[in-house]
């Protein structure tokens, strides 16, 4: 007959320390606290030699420290990286846009993200500053799409100009069942295959803040546009302060490489201020194109 729970040897310091370690990593059940091989039960069955000495202090010192480090070795090994794309969350970050350190624009960034994990991603760039003077000139960009654990998937990405009053509409489409990209645009309609991990000009933001979190590594990408599809490796360059009018933040760089050798383009991100960036720079020919975060809001969406 099988001894019931108030039966049970009990558990040593060795014991509740390991089981503690397994809870951190949601495996308490794989290894139960009687077969472990510092459990009582163990004991008994082991030659009395060794019986004799585990009864000693000093064993018992032995036991207790080598619990501990095991204890430490086990939460170490199970730490994750926290995903930056929660759910469900609503987040508004507003960007100032510099051309060779002068202001040209501003830009609202919404994210949305469902408690299924559907997400909505829109930018809104308006121009400021000498370009506000000059031109008319907004842009509306919206990427749709699921996340799940793995990964980032847009179903749609859309790109809404208007420029002296005349609007252009150019839409990206995302058939994963089917491998299919369709582009339509000013100039027609295309179809061409879809490769995985394919993310459009503002998911692969979510993407990549992703990489931020794991702190280590790279990243192959394709990024689709109404104009093409390009290649880009995402590459953590290492932890870089950054200094904001929100305030000073350890953040992590990833250098952003395409195709066009003569193009640099960097990334910041902090994974505790979400999945959007705090700089995004670009480098060509001498000038730069600079994205500084201005203001950050975050609050839950709605769970529906």
């Amino acid at each position: 007959m099988l001894a019931g729970p108030s039966h049970r040897a009990p558990a040593t310091d060795r014991d509740r320390l390991t089981l503690t370690a397994r809870r951190q990593c949601n495996r308490v059940d794989t290894l139960p606290v009687t077969s472990s091989p510092w459990s009582a039960e163990w004991r008994r069955s082991a030659p009395r030699s060794l019986a004799r000495a585990t009864k000693s202090t000093r064993a018992n010192r032995l036991t207790r420290t080598l619990g501990v480090l095991a204890t430490l070795l086990a939460l170490t090994g199970c730490e994750h990286p926290v995903d930056p794309l929660v759910r469900p969350t609503t987040i508004e970050a507003t960007y100032r846009l510099l051309y060779n350190d002068s202001l040209v624009g501003s830009s609202l960034f919404v994210l949305s993200i469902d408690a299924a994990g559907g997400y909505r991603l829109d930018a809104f760039t308006t121009p400021a500053g000498k370009m506000q003077r000059e031109q008319a000139h907004e842009v509306l960009e919206t990427s749709l799409g699921e996340i799940d654990a793995t990964s980032v998937r847009p179903a749609l990405f859309e790109e809404s100009v208007m420029h002296d009053g005349d609007m252009q509409i150019a839409r990206v489409r995302f058939d994963w069942a089917e491998r299919a990209l369709t582009v339509d645009g000013p100039e027609g309609s295309r179809r061409v295959a879809l490769l995985p991990g394919t993310q459009d000009r503002l998911s692969y933001l979510l993407a990549a803040s992703r990489l931020a979190a794991a702190g280590a590594g790279t990243h192959l990408l394709q990024v689709a546009s109404a104009a093409a599809s390009e290649e880009n490796r995402l590459e953590i360059e290492g932890h870089e302060p950054v200094t904001l009018p929100l305030g000073h933040f350890d953040a992590v760089r990833i250098s952003r490489l395409t195709p066009d050798e003569q193009e640099t383009r960097t990334l910041w991100f902090s994974p505790d201020m979400g999945p959007l960036p705090l700089r995004a720079l670009q480098l060509r020919d001498g000038n730069s194109v600079e994205m500084r975060l201005e203001d950050f809001t975050r609050r839950p969406s709605d769970p529906r």
